[in-house]
């Protein structure tokens, strides 16, 4: 072979080897179903899981948020504005005692009255006369037992009526703490005293700029107080009375001409309790 030949077989053989190195490339740039593309699965993308991923979370925010703040650990209520309503409690609860007809005090005549410091004032300025009373100012729903005679009171005799206030000197702590002691008071005294008629009293409002601690005795932890007075008078089959409702002004605190300290009513306003419990019976 000429030398001719042999460089253009040559030259034939080196563009061919170009040529399928080119195309090799170009196959491998156009191939869109390889691994890397398992990562976004077409089904997540669809357009049916992002409506039914919406209709989700507009279906959770337009539930109502429970108004029982004990129903809900994790979330503290709002406190009310000034111009808030406050938390009336007329025909919210089962338990709730409506008004009857005003009774004679001979309706009290076996009753037994058990509390803290606002039982006292009860018992001082007050005008029922015909019931006994258990108190200590300092009393809470855990201790009664300790610091007054309550244990040899209820196995001395029988009881007709046992009205029963606690809450003030604990306002500001733990809500579930709180019913868990009333719920177990409650269930001693019961026992103590199966055939008497239980009524839990509320806590009445406060004034809270007059107390010595505005936060602990807040609206908001009054009215958090006696939400759950009203469930645990229902789980327990036991009546409630509303003295909240007796004293509240319109922005649920006890009005400042009403109290001496922003808790305890002047002597005159313990009226206002006696009759409210004459015309609130079962």
């Amino acid at each position: 072979m000429s030398k001719i030949f042999k460089k253009r077989i040559f030259d034939i053989f080196v563009l061919g080897v170009a040529a399928a190195a080119v195309l090799s490339s170009l196959s491998a740039a156009c191939n869109f179903d390889g691994p890397g593309r398992e990562e976004s699965d077409p089904a997540e993308l669809s357009s049916d899981s992002v409506s039914l991923s919406s209709e989700a979370s507009v279906s959770d925010a337009s539930e109502p948020l429970s108004s029982d703040p004990s129903e809900s650990s994790s979330m503290s209520p709002e406190p009310p504005s000034e111009s808030s309503e406050p938390v009336r409690q007329d025909g919210a609860s089962s338990a709730l005692v409506p008004a009857s007809a005003a009774v004679g005090d001979d309706y009290f005549s076996d009753a037994l009255f058990i509390g803290d410091s606002l039982t006292n004032g009860l018992y001082l300025y007050g005008d029922i006369r015909t019931a006994e009373y258990c108190y200590e100012t300092s009393a809470a729903t855990a201790g009664i037992f300790s610091v007054t005679s309550l244990d040899s009171m209820l196995r001395s005799k029988s009881y007709g009526k046992i009205y029963i206030l606690l809450g003030i000197n604990e306002v500001g702590g733990s809500l579930e703490q709180y019913l868990n002691n009333y719920r177990s008071l409650l269930r001693t005294v019961r026992a103590a005293q199966p055939d008497a008629v239980i009524y839990l009293q509320t806590l009445l409002p406060t004034n809270p700029s007059m107390t010595w601690s505005p936060s602990a005795f807040s609206v908001q932890n009054v009215t958090e107080k006696n939400r759950g007075l009203k469930r645990l008078a229902e789980e327990e089959g036991v009546y409630l009375l509303d003295l909240y409702s007796v004293y509240a002004d319109e922005k649920g605190e006890m009005p400042a001409a009403y109290c001496r300290d922003g808790v305890h009513p002047y002597e005159a306003y313990y009226k206002n309790w006696c009759d409210y419990l004459r015309t609130h019976t079962v």
